[in-house]
């Protein structure tokens, strides 16, 4: 989809902007604090080089287009050309919403965002030894998965771990929520994440080893891998390989994918749990269908 997205953002015949309009509704907050919600327009899915900053830890690029709500909580802003993309609305001491704009071609009101307030809950990272583990990438993962369709859903969760091996994240009124590592180095592993907190015990299982070919057979340098189409996990070195570290009980528990794309966007693959438990596998990046018209 991000290479999609790509070459129609890319199209001469589609520069016109499109206005998104909605309201933010926060349950018994002052016309002042829904005036400090913040509305973000970003692509469906990072880009290649905002993926790669990202994962080296560098700040996330600034979004395609930002706003606050009025005081009645409505709000408009323009997406700069048809695309994909997706919209985001953050208040703090509320859950963070998104919504997805796949395609979006003509002008939008959307349905009222409801925001929950939220709590904070905190994952502790630990290595087989017990000691705190630095830079980990975490996120929470709930059994009923994104919703499907295009509608309001919780936006991701997601981030490194601190010197003491935490990190805090929101989450709603009797979520249900497991912590998961998205770190390459701890692929898969999960806790259930209780109120307040959960300890993740991380361990380092068998390596699996991913290599990223082209139609002719070449290496792609610098292959990203993402979990599902959206979060990036790892890139591939000059010679197109990565190693990651999944684990077994986490490959047997999932049938979900990664994806790997190429650093122009342009090849794209589908990997399953099922090939990365029969690791160390190479796999061939097929290019992306052209976009009609």
């Amino acid at each position: 989809m991000v290479g999609l997205a790509q070459l129609l953002a890319g199209s001469p015949v589609v520069a016109a902007e499109i206005r998104i309009s909605g309201r933010v509704l926060l349950p018994g907050a002052p016309g002042a604090a829904v005036a400090r919600a913040r509305v973000e327009l970003d692509s469906a899915a990072d880009g290649y080089d905002s993926a790669r900053r990202w994962l080296a830890g560098a700040a996330a690029a600034a979004p395609l287009a930002a706003t606050h709500p009025e005081a009645d909580g409505t709000f408009a802003l323009l997406a700069p050309q048809p695309g994909w993309y997706r919209l985001t609305v953050r208040a703090d001491g509320y859950l963070p919403l998104r919504y997805p704009l796949s395609p979006l071609v003509e002008d939008r009101e959307l349905p009222a965002a409801r925001l929950q307030p939220a709590t904070r809950s905190t994952i502790e990272a630990r290595g087989e030894g017990g000691e705190p583990l630095l830079g980990v990438l975490l996120g929470v993962w709930t059994p009923l998965g994104d919703l499907s369709g295009a509608r309001w859903d919780v936006a991701q969760r997601c981030g490194r771990t601190g010197a003491d091996g935490r990190l805090t994240l929101a989450r709603g009124p009797d979520e249900e929520l497991w912590a998961i590592s998205i770190d390459p180095r701890y692929a898969g592993q999960m806790a259930r994440l209780g109120d307040p907190s959960a300890r993740l015990l991380l361990r380092q299982p068998r390596p699996i080893v991913l290599e990223a070919r082209d139609p002719e057979g070449k290496p792609v340098a610098g292959a990203l891998l993402r979990r599902g189409s959206d979060q990036p996990i790892a890139v591939a070195g000059d010679d197109g390989r990565v190693e990651l570290a999944v684990d077994e009980a986490a490959l047997a528990a999932t049938s979900s994918a990664m994806t790997v794309e190429s650093p122009a966007g342009d090849l794209w693959t589908e990997v399953t749990a099922k090939q990365l438990r029969r690791g160390p596998i190479r796999i061939t990046l097929a290019p992306l269908p052209a976009v009609a018209g």
